[in-house]
């Protein structure tokens, strides 16, 4: 253990409720489904748009965009630590992600991190977006969102490759605190990190600070949770299938992630095409690796 999680969040999907009862559809429960409802949500000549997703170069980008690659069989790295980036599953996920953005998100939407997408979501022009269930808080906060009320939450969609039992789109995140050994202080620091990891502090800052992004599992199954915020359940039911280690925990990650984030970013801007992107991202990626000697 590195240190306590006092922060996280897990990938679920948000979506407006009252947009999927005038179409007259149901929640998309496979990719297959969530293109579809994209199209016919989106509106371009009236400022509406199917989903948003982060797409902004760097690491806001693949935490989501590779949670839709893991869905559909890729990987970031194969068993010998070379880059997975241009299997034919990765490229058929990264080409999923991009043609949605692409065709049924707001024309800026490859300029999205966070931020953006939840505004794009609150401010009503958007009828799906996938990310963290820590927005839950700001977006049913009527002084932040105008949708309140009509807002509904579901796992994210299974991919081909398997259910979400078995592939669920992870996006699984937590921050954390931990001891420096060279403290002077290491009692004092260690009773600290007990006290903000509390159930207490937790749901201090769950019911004052609008926090749904806790990690105390006893304050997550609390009544107080379920009864503050709607789609605690599906937080819960994430949480069980989602997968930490679709992301390689090594410490060259930072440039990994930013390989994979610029190019990305790039098919859904339309410079450059899903396979020739994953190519440089290949190149890119296989030099952080072989500098770092895993491949001597």
């Amino acid at each position: 253990m590195w240190g306590l999680p006092y922060y996280g969040h897990v990938g679920i999907m948000m979506y407006r409720k009252d947009w999927f009862e005038e179409k007259g559809i149901t929640v998309p429960v496979n990719t297959d489904e969530l293109m579809a409802a994209a199209e016919k949500f989106t509106d371009k000549a009236n400022n509406k748009f199917g989903i948003a997703m982060r797409a902004i170069k760097g690491e806001d980008n693949p935490i989501i965009s590779t949670s839709w690659t893991w869905v559909h069989g890729g990987e970031w790295l194969d068993e010998d630590m070379k880059p997975g980036v241009t299997s034919p599953e990765f490229i058929q996920g990264a080409k999923w992600f991009s043609d949605i953005l692409k065709n049924y998100g707001p024309p800026d939407v490859s300029r999205y991190s966070w931020l953006e997408v939840q505004n794009a979501f609150v401010t009503g022009t958007t009828g799906v977006i996938f990310d963290a269930s820590d927005f839950i808080g700001r977006i049913e906060d009527p002084n932040l969102s105008q949708i309140v009320g009509k807002i509904g939450y579901a796992l994210a969609p299974a991919g081909p490759f398997g259910p979400v039992s078995e592939r669920y789109a992870s996006h699984l995140f937590t921050a954390g605190m931990g001891i420096n050994a060279d403290s002077k202080n290491i009692e004092a620091a260690w009773l600290f990190l007990q006290w903000m990891t509390s159930k207490d502090v937790q749901m201090r800052t769950m019911i004052e600070g609008g926090n749904t992004g806790i990690t105390s599992v006893s304050a997550m199954a609390s009544e107080e949770f379920s009864k503050t915020y709607p789609g605690v359940p599906v937080i819960l039911e994430a949480l069980k299938l989602a997968n930490p280690d679709y992301m390689p925990h090594i410490a060259e990650y930072p440039e990994l992630c930013e390989a994979i984030g610029t190019q990305i970013s790039r098919t859904v801007t339309g410079e450059a095409s899903v396979e020739d992107a994953m190519k440089i991202a290949y190149d890119d990626m296989y030099k952080v690796l072989e500098q770092a000697g895993y491949y001597q």
